[in-house]
């Protein structure tokens, strides 16, 4: 798609849809970064914001944060008594950590700092 279609499209269709904390952690993980290969970005995040929202989950995985752009916005979509468990052996989760509190889902974000292949592991071995 041409970069000013694009362009037009976020900013009038799906910017305005995002809450401030989301645009804030996007806006910053950009200026870390200042290139897309590792972001999800705006449109995609609204897509999985409808796809948890339309599911009905209380419960969800994220694994490998990068700054938690998405995780944030898994948290949003999630009832009040939702929980997200977000995967990463790095720090990078961290980065986005005000934005959690700003929106008001921190509560619902627990952070393990290890690899997903660990983590999934842990979980066969607690089902054993």
């Amino acid at each position: 798609m041409e970069e000013s279609i694009y362009k037009y499209m976020l900013e009038t269709f799906t910017r305005h849809r995002e809450d401030q904390a989301s645009k804030e952690l996007w806006e910053r993980t950009w200026n870390l970064t200042q290139r897309g290969e590792m972001m999800t970005l705006p449109d995609q995040v609204q897509f999985l914001r409808l796809m948890v929202k339309m599911s009905g989950a209380k419960k969800a995985l994220e694994i490998g944060v990068f700054t938690g752009y998405s995780l944030l916005n898994i948290a949003l979509a999630l009832p009040s008594d939702g929980k997200v468990v977000a995967v990463d052996p790095g720090d990078d989760p961290k980065f986005g950590w005000p934005c959690f509190v700003k929106a008001g889902v921190a509560d619902k974000v627990e952070i393990k700092q290890t690899t997903g292949l660990d983590y999934l592991e842990s979980l066969i071995e607690k089902t054993k």
